[in-house]
C-alpha cells in the first residue's frame, strides 16, 4: 500500500479487499464471515468386479467405487448391498465391500449384484459354470431280454447339484460278465445287443465320464428248450429189485442255458436183461431245469455173477430231442449160496481165509474200502484177463498161488507170490498170460494203496 497516494488510499484498500476474497478462504477482511465448502455430488457407483465368471457354490468379493459428476472419486462412500436370490446369497458386507457365494443353478445372471447409496445404483453380472460330471442317469436302468435281442439306451450326465450336463457325452462300457455286445452308440445313447447266455447281469452296461460311473442291470432269458442232457447215480447198480440208480434229465436252450421248470420230459428203457422199472415214466423240469425218475432192475442166478447194459432214454419236444445213459447191472449171488461163503453182501473179503469165490467169468462190485479185497477161484485155463472200472483210487493186483489152506482149522493159508500190476487208472485191463495151472486154486487181491473209498468199483475176471 505504500504505493498508493493518500487520495486513493480508500480506493486502493477496497481493491486490495476484493483480492482477498476472492483468492483465499483464510483471509478476509476483519468483520466478515468466510465462504462455506461444497461438498462432492455422487453420481456413479460402479462394482468391481464387472462381471463374475464363477463356479458353483464358490465366494466372490466384490468392490463398490462411488464417483462425482467430474469422475473423481467420492471419499467415505458407504453402500447397501444387494443380490438376486437366483443367484447365490451374500456373505459378509462392509461400507464399500461384499462377499459373495453363488448358487448352485448355472446360468448367465445380469445385474445380480447391487450397491446403492441413496437413488445411485452400481450393478454387476454373474456368470454361473455347471458343475464337473458327478452322476450318470441311464434310461431305462433295467431290463429284461431275450437271447440276441436289441435295446437302446440313453445316458444324462449331471454335476453334484443335479444339473444336467447337455454338453457332455458318456463312454459305454461292456464290462466282464459280458452280457453282450454294443451295435452302435453316440455320445449319449447305445444300442445294446443281448448275448446267449442266460441270467442277470448286474452291470450289463456301463456308461462312465469318469468320476462318474452307472451301470445297467440286465437280465436275459434263456430261448425254448432244445437240448436234454440225462445222467445217472450210481452208474452201476445192484440188480436185485431193492437197489435204485437216480436218472436226472437236465434241459436247456439250444446253447446251454438252463431253461427253469416247466418243461415235459418222457423216460423210457431201451434195452434192459430181465426185469427193468422206471418210476415216474414223465414229469416237469423244476427250478433248476430237471426232472428225475427212479431206476430198478432185477434178475437171479443162484452161482453165477452176472453184468448188463440199461440204457434209459429222457425225451422232450416229443422226442424232438433226446439223449441216453447206461447203467452197468451187476448181480452178485448171495455169498450163502457159494461154498465156503456165509455173509451177505457187501464182502468182507479182506483177508486170505475169507476171501470171495468166484467161478470165472465173473464180475463183482464193491467199494475199495479195506486195503486188500481179495478174490479166490480155481484156474480152469493158463492165462486169465482182470479189468477194472470206476476205480476211484489207487493200488496194484497181486496174484497168489494157494499153497496150503488151513482156515477152516487153524484160520491161515499159505500162499505163493507170482506177480503184480499197478492200476492205471479208474478203467484198466491186463492180463496174466501163461500164469495158472488149471485145477490150482489162487488168490487175485485189489491192494487199495491209495485212499479207502466207499465209491463202488467193478472188478470182472475172465479167461
Amino acid at each position: 500500500m505504500r504505493g498508493c497516494r493518500r487520495l486513493t488510499l480508500v480506493i486502493c484498500l477496497a481493491a486490495a479487499g476484493a483480492f482477498w476474497a476472492a483468492g483465499s478462504s483464510a483471509l478476509a477482511l476483519p468483520g466478515r464471515a468466510a465462504a462455506p465448502h461444497q461438498p462432492a455430488t455422487l453420481a456413479s457407483i460402479t462394482i468391481s468386479p464387472s462381471l463374475a465368471d464363477m463356479d458353483l457354490d464358490t465366494t466372490q468379493t466384490f468392490t463398490a467405487t462411488g464417483r462425482d459428476a467430474s469422475g473423481n472419486e467420492i471419499t467415505g462412500l458407504s453402500v447397501t448391498w444387494a443380490v438376486s436370490p437366483t443367484a447365490g446369497v451374500i456373505v459378509a458386507t462392509g461400507p464399500t465391500t461384499m462377499t459373495f457365494r453363488s448358487g448352485t443353478t448355472p446360468g448367465d445372471y445380469p445385474k445380480a449384484i447391487r450397491a446403492a447409496a441413496g437413488s445411485v445404483v452400481g450393478t454387476a453380472n454373474v456368470l454361473l459354470r455347471p458343475g464337473p460330471p458327478a452322476s450318470i442317469v441311464i434310461s431305462p436302468s433295467v431290463v429284461t431280454l431275450d437271447i440276441n435281442a436289441t435295446q437302446t439306451f440313453t445316458a444324462s450326465v449331471f454335476d453334484r447339484f443335479g444339473n444336467l450336463r447337455s454338453d457332455l457325452g458318456v463312454t459305454w462300457l461292456t464290462p466282464p460278465p459280458v452280457a453282450g455286445t454294443i451295435e452302435s452308440s453316440t455320445a449319449n445313447s447305445a444300442v445294446f445287443r443281448a448275448g446267449t447266455v442266460a441270467g442277470t447281469f448286474s452291470a450289463g452296461l456301463q456308461a462312465s465320464n469318469p468320476p462318474a460311473l452307472q451301470s445297467v442291470a440286465i437280465t436275459i432269458r434263456p430261448g425254448p428248450p432244445a437240448r436234454v442232457q440225462v445222467s445217472a447215480s450210481p452208474t452201476t447198480l445192484k440188480t436185485d429189485g431193492l437197489s435204485s440208480s437216480n436218472i436226472v434229465a437236465l434241459v436247456t436252450d439250444q446253447y446251454g442255458n438252463p431253461v427253469g421248470q416247466g418243461t415235459p420230459v418222457s423216460f423210457a428203457i431201451e434195452s434192459c436183461p430181465g426185469a427193468c422199472t422206471l418210476d415216474p415214466t414223465s414229469g416237469v423240469t423244476n427250478d433248476q431245469s430237471r426232472a428225475s425218475t427212479v431206476l430198478r432192475s432185477a434178475y437171479t442166478s443162484p452161482t453165477q455173477t452176472l453184468t448188463a447194459t440199461i440204457v434209459v432214454r429222457a425225451s422232450i419236444n416229443a422226442g424232438a430231442a433226446s439223449d441216453a445213459v447206461t447203467v452197468t447191472g451187476v448181480f452178485t449171488p448171495h455169498r450163502s449160496l457159494m461154498p465156503v461163503v456165509t455173509k451177505d453182501w457187501v464182502p468182507a473179503n479182506h483177508t486170505a481165509c475169507t476171501a470171495l469165490r468166484v467161478t470165472p467169468p465173473a464180475t463183482v462190485s464193491q467199494p475199495a474200502n479195506y486195503a486188500f479185497n481179495i478174490y479166490r477161484f480155481t484156474a480152469q485155463a493158463g492165462s486169465y484177463a482182470v479189468l477194472l472200472s470206476n476205480y476211484a483210487t489207487t493200488g496194484q493186483l497181486l496174484l497168489y498161488r494157494i499153497v496150503n489152506d488151513a482156515c477152516a482149522t487153524s484160520g491161515t493159508m499159505s500162499v505163493s507170490f507170482i506177480t503184480s500190476v499197478p492200476i492205471a487208472g479208474p478203467s484198466f485191463q491186463t492180463t496174466f498170460a501163461n500164469a495158472f495151472i488149471p485145477g490150482q486154486e489162487y488168490l487175485l487181491a485189489v491192494y487199495t494203496t491209495g485212499a479207502l473209498t466207499n465209491a463202488f468199483y467193478t472188478i470182472t475176471i475172465q479167461p
